[in-house]
């Protein structure tokens, strides 16, 4: 499936996208939870209060172009992991006041997703705009699309393990309030 993103959203979307939180939201449905509960309303809070800075309102930016196909191609057994490895954890970080490692966790579970559900050789638009985003676009008018694709899904893989790495050693800070 080759979906078209839409980064040029009319000022109306961006404001009904501004109010979702697509991927929490489909991950504390799959619990049985509330709209309004504590995950969501925190991970809302995290999004809204704590994510300034260009590159992060950036992030926030593609992830509304890019989440609700995240959503349309993820089942309940793949949310519930997702509540269980990651949406359980950043709550606790968040009420913990530990913003950066909490967004650092939902960056990094975000990837995961783009990685194994929206980059296929055949999402070539959604490829392009992740690639735009994390590459800053370095060669995307030069390079045909087999090498941008393959760019792409090695810094994925390159990115992802090191942050799987780092981020297992910072949260052995907080073992004792982070177990599954």
């Amino acid at each position: 499936m080759n979906k078209k993103v839409n980064k040029n959203q009319s000022p109306e979307n961006k404001t009904n996208a501004a109010n979702a939180c697509f991927l929490t939201t489909a991950t504390v449905k799959a619990q049985g939870l509330p709209d309004n509960c504590e995950p969501l309303e925190l991970a809302r809070f995290l999004r809204d209060d704590k994510m300034k800075s260009k590159n992060e309102l950036s992030a926030v930016d593609l992830y509304y172009e890019i989440a609700p196909e995240i959503v349309s191609r993820c089942n309940d057994d793949e949310w519930n992991v997702l509540w269980r490895d990651h949406i359980s954890k950043i709550t606790t970080l968040v009420k913990l006041g530990e913003y950066d490692l909490a967004k650092d966790l939902y960056t990094y579970a975000t990837a995961s997703l783009v990685n194994r559900k929206i980059t296929k050789y055949s999402d070539v638009q959604i490829v392009d705009r992740v690639y735009e985003y994390g590459l800053k676009g370095i060669g995307q008018k030069l390079l045909p699309y087999w090498a941008r694709y393959g760019i792409l899904k090695t810094a994925l893989f390159v990115g992802l393990s090191y942050q799987s790495i780092r981020l297992r050693l910072v949260k052995r800070k907080f073992a004792t309030v982070l177990k599954p």
